[in-house]
């Protein structure tokens, strides 16, 4: 409004409010804007309350600012604490969360206001936690198997997307538990959970832990320098960076030692993007999965894929159970139907038939959620360690956030490298040992629980 009165100036000499306090229930503010209309001379009229041109009326329009704004604050402080009561007594007092729903029964001053679960999006929400908490899965990956199975926002019908999905793994509210205030903290809901709080506490760890991990990974990536920082100069012990140099209108990808002032920078640690990456390849190609790793590896997945699956073939069991029972039901509803029964009409026959498909419906979609978990672990297993050992393989196929997890993942500590004499004595996760490195037969460089170099001669 402002903005229109000081564009129309020259034809506009009074600015109309109906009370002081539609204009700003803010002092401050008030007075601010006050001497604007001032300076390009408009008036400020109250229909309502109308005062005089003059000293005294500046004062009771001063008084009136005060009143407005102590109003303002009033309701503001009524409202938080209406709020906070009805938190302690478990109510929700926003928008129910994809998964639940806000249902009013009643009309009028009898209307009664509930929160429930969406019965359509309940088990969307349920597995993804259960995704989240296996560690099995990526974000992309949980968003994209939501919507293959027919995820869908409720009002607009959009699909999942990552936003969405950041905001259903940090809403406590599925484990039946509303924020109430700082000093007060959760408060247990009227409505049931939808997931365990071991099962919420488990997925923020997870969270918590995978954003510790993209600390390394986080905007300073360049997919044309991966290796930048990771990379030590032998010599001084500086990280590496990466750039472009021009000559003869070409462009040509250097590694090198940065320095912000003329001296500083390493003179010696200058190397072509494409030596130097050849060279860390060649490194991955002997790099490979000790014999120890493997057994504890696959044994350790096996002990809890096994107790995981045991849970899954058991709900199955149970699902199996109820579709059959459904299917029987259904069944004597049909036969009850062709024989005439005097005791069913055509609108409960119809009406029934409906409800018991419905549920057969569920049963069955369950049902193969429940199968998809089913994978032959062994072949799985092997295939991820037939990966592994190719790493230089793994590596030059991945993106550059993969990249960079690969290489700090096998090379805690970076990897020292001189233009002359390539890598120096790489200290590598002990879960993998470097064969053939600087000609070393294998026997003599790992053993199956430490790590052990030669050293490098100088």
């Amino acid at each position: 409004m402002f903005r229109f009165l000081a564009n129309n100036k020259h034809r506009i000499d009074l600015a109309l409010v109906w009370k002081f306090d539609r204009f700003s229930r803010n002092q401050e503010e008030h007075h601010v804007y006050r001497a604007g209309l001032n300076k390009i001379g408009i008036r400020l009229v109250s229909i309502t309350q109308q005062l005089p041109d003059n000293s005294a009326g500046t004062l009771v329009e001063g008084i009136m600012a005060s009143v407005s704004e102590y109003e303002s604050l009033v309701i503001g402080e009524r409202s938080k604490r209406g709020t906070i009561q009805a938190r302690r007594g478990g109510k929700l007092t926003f928008k129910a969360p994809v998964g639940l729903r806000n249902r009013t029964y009643g009309t009028g001053k009898n209307a009664v206001k509930a929160v429930e679960h969406d019965e359509q999006r309940v088990h969307f929400i349920r597995q993804i936690f259960e995704m989240a908490a296996s560690e099995l899965h990526s974000n992309k990956e949980i968003v994209e198997h939501m919507n293959k199975l027919g995820f869908s926002m409720p009002e607009s019908g959009n699909p999942l997307t990552k936003q969405t999905l950041d905001r259903i793994l940090m809403n406590r509210v599925y484990t039946g538990y509303i924020y109430v205030s700082e000093d007060e903290g959760y408060q247990k809901a009227e409505f049931d959970p939808i997931i365990s709080k071991d099962l919420f506490d488990t997925v923020q760890m997870i969270r918590k832990r995978r954003k510790g991990n993209r600390k390394r990974t986080n905007m300073r990536q360049n997919p044309d320098f991966p290796l930048k920082r990771f990379v030590k100069c032998a010599s001084c012990g500086k990280s590496t960076t990466g750039s472009h140099t021009t000559s003869k209108g070409k462009s040509y990808p250097y590694y090198h030692v940065p320095g912000h002032r003329k001296g500083q920078s390493c003179p010696v640690f200058y190397v072509k993007k494409t030596r130097l990456e050849k060279d860390f390849l060649m490194l991955l190609r002997r790099l490979r999965p000790t014999k120890g790793f493997k057994r504890v590896f696959k044994e350790a997945v096996a002990e809890v894929w096994r107790e995981k699956q045991k849970a899954t073939v058991q709900a199955i069991s149970v699902v199996q159970k109820e579709a059959a029972q459904i299917r029987q039901r259904l069944k004597r509803l049909q036969d009850m139907w062709y024989d005439s029964d005097p005791d069913l009409d055509r609108e409960t026959f119809r009406s029934e038939r409906k409800r018991l498909q419905d549920e057969l419906d569920k049963a069955n979609y369950d049902l193969r959620v429940l199968q998809d978990r089913i994978v032959d672990l062994d072949a799985l297993l092997d295939y991820a360690l037939d990966v592994l050992e190719d790493a230089s393989k793994l590596w030059l196929n991945a993106d550059i956030e993969q990249q960079c997890k690969i290489q700090w993942t096998l090379f805690p500590d970076g990897l020292g490298y001189s233009p002359d004499k390539g890598f120096r004595n790489p200290v590598n996760s002990r879960a993998f040992s470097i064969c053939d490195l600087l000609n070393t037969p294998e026997s003599r460089v790992v053993p199956q629980n430490e790590f052990e170099l030669i050293p490098c001669c100088a």
